[in-house]
């Protein structure tokens, strides 16, 4: 806003997990946010354990993927269980999700969660395809084309995923 001044769209002060419209809505720990580039009334909110949907002309906020119990399983929407969130990143309909360990990928037509690369829980650093990768701390991500690229901020690297093959390189970065 022009003059400096902010308004709240969506969210109060209380710290939970609640859908709804504009201040009806409740969050609990926002990490990230990424816009659909493709529909830009769709914001995407990355809040502890869990994906939510805002609606940018409705305020409208909904719970896609994942629920209030942390964990690591595939599925489809809140059927799927998911790390604790730090980052998302959207390229054409998938939406790329990383906590510190872990990419995954959800299909924004059929919220299907499946695993790209690295290992739940298991901090360490190697370069290989899938679960043969390793990250130690993930803090952000952004796609481009077939890439995705992550910050592997305590390995002191910047990663390359290619979202076809799923292999993970160094761009730069030695560990120290």
């Amino acid at each position: 806003i022009s003059d400096g001044t902010s308004t709240v769209v969506a969210g109060n002060e209380v710290s939970a997990m609640v859908n709804g419209s504009g201040t009806g809505a409740s969050f609990y720990m926002i990490r990230d946010i990424a816009i659909d580039p493709a529909n830009t009334t769709n914001l995407y909110i990355a809040d502890n354990c869990t994906v939510r949907r805002m609606n940018t002309t409705t305020l409208a906020v909904t719970t896609i993927v994942g629920s209030t119990v942390c964990g690591n399983t595939n599925g489809i929407g809140t059927a799927a269980s998911l790390p604790q969130l730090a980052a998302l990143a959207i390229s054409g309909t998938i939406l790329f999700i990383a906590s510190a360990h872990i990419i995954k990928k959800v299909d924004l037509g059929t919220l299907l969660v499946t695993d790209v690369a690295g290992v739940y829980n298991t901090s360490d650093y190697a370069e290989g395809i899938g679960s043969a990768a390793r990250f130690k701390s993930i803090t952000a991500i952004t796609a481009m084309g077939d890439y995705l690229y992550a910050l592997d901020q305590t390995n002191y690297r910047v990663r390359s995923v290619n979202t076809v093959t799923n292999e993970v390189t160094t761009l730069t970065g030695d560990g120290t």
